[in-house]
């Protein structure tokens, strides 16, 4: 099968295209699937194309080569005995390799129904990494096909094509994220970054609160149409630091304190979703925060130099979040590949708004280059491995 993979042989494109053999299934708990679309994340193209000074904690638990793509939706084209799903049923993968891929007894993370802090992720049962996407041995959404065990594996619901079904995945990350403390009902929100997560954290505001008033802060017009499309009431492209606080103000109801540069909100947002996780957003998402609102930080920031002074002066929490599971929200426990779906089904996150490019895998740096050049109008973009 042919396989984009991470290797650094090209030190221009750090991705190359192989032609390997797909993986056994290692018992009967496991499926092959046949991936339909594999989507391109801001992590992805962060790994190819590194940015800025990068945290090397990941490093020993992932190595190279990484068989790309976590994003994944496919079709199960072959199933164990007891993998409980039938051949030709598109689905939608949860990357994350918990215990019970590995065939271990559940950590405290995976008992608890988090396994995205799974603490066997260097356990190199039935493949090493992290999980699809961020490892090797199992393929992933840049590969023809991929092994995954059936705990990864989410029906899609009758009517979602498999585009929408490869959106479950980041708006899984939107929805965990929100999940982790509640929201406050109907108040003023603030969204930093407008790329696909910033989309996905627009989309699943309007999920879990309609009432909820959602100002998107987007750097390019293509992003503020899609926000607004989503559900958004204003999408802001201001990027000067003095008139973005007259703005944000008046958006919150909020006044404005200091000058230029040094400016902050005398109240603001009562939460804050930062999706993009640098050094400048983590301190305006503080600068914009209602004392003793939260800061949710979905952009997985890593090695940043920002000024925290806001965090305790405005006494804020500040929420770290990674991927999803079972998460207690409207309607109960649900995992949270489960209630992106039903989201998706319900139109919520409509690929015809967020998905702008697809391309065939073997145009998979052109796919790429796109993915980096927002000045193609590129929001989503997505491969066709198949």
């Amino acid at each position: 099968m042919l396989q984009a993979r991470l290797d650094g042989a090209d030190p221009e494109f750090g991705v190359s295209l192989v032609d390997v053999e797909p993986p056994p299934l290692p018992n009967g708990e496991w499926v092959r699937v046949e991936v339909a679309r594999g989507g391109i994340c801001g992590s992805d193209l962060a790994m190819i194309r590194p940015v800025g000074p990068r945290s090397t904690l990941w490093a020993g638990l992932v190595g190279t080569p990484i068989e790309m793509g976590h994003e994944i939706s496919g079709v199960v084209v072959e199933a164990g005995a007891d993998s409980e799903l039938p051949l030709g049923r598109l689905v939608a993968v949860d990357p994350i390799r918990s215990c019970a891929t590995r065939g271990l007894d559940p950590c405290p993370s995976c008992r608890a129904g988090v396994p995205s802090t799974c603490t066997a992720l260097d356990d190199p049962t039935h493949g090493r990494g992290w999980g699809h996407g961020f490892g090797r041995g199992v393929g992933g959404g840049w590969s023809q096909s991929l092994i995954a065990h059936r705990s990864q594996l989410h029906p899609v619901p009758d009517g979602v094509d498999p585009a929408t079904a490869a959106l479950t995945e980041p708006l899984a990350v939107a929805l965990h994220g929100l999940l982790r403390t509640p929201l406050t009902p109907g108040s003023p929100t603030l969204v930093i970054g407008a790329g696909p997560i910033g989309l996905a954290a627009v989309a699943a505001l309007g999920v879990l609160d309609p009432d909820i008033e959602v100002t998107v802060l987007a750097r390019y017009p293509s992003q503020a149409r899609a926000a607004l499309a989503l559900g958004a009431s204003t999408a802001v492209t201001e990027s000067d630091h003095g008139a973005l606080m007259e703005i944000l103000a008046e958006r919150s109801s909020a006044g404005v304190l200091g000058r230029g540069g040094d400016s902050s909100l005398r109240g603001g947002f009562a939460q804050t979703v930062d999706t993009v996780g640098n050094g400048g957003t983590v301190d305006l998402a503080c600068r914009v925060t209602n004392a003793r609102g939260t800061v949710y930080e979905i952009g997985a920031p890593g090695i940043v130099t920002t000024d925290l002074s806001m965090l305790y002066r405005k006494e804020l929490q500040m929420v770290g979040t990674l991927c999803y599971g079972h998460d207690h929200g409207p309607g109960g426990t649900v995992h949270t590949f489960d209630r992106a779906l039903d989201a998706l089904a319900a139109g919520a996150f409509p690929a015809e708004v967020v998905v702008s490019h697809e391309f065939p895998l073997e145009r998979v740096r052109e796919a790429c280059e796109t993915a980096l050049d927002k000045t193609t109008g590129a929001l989503k973009v997505m491969l066709r491995p198949n």
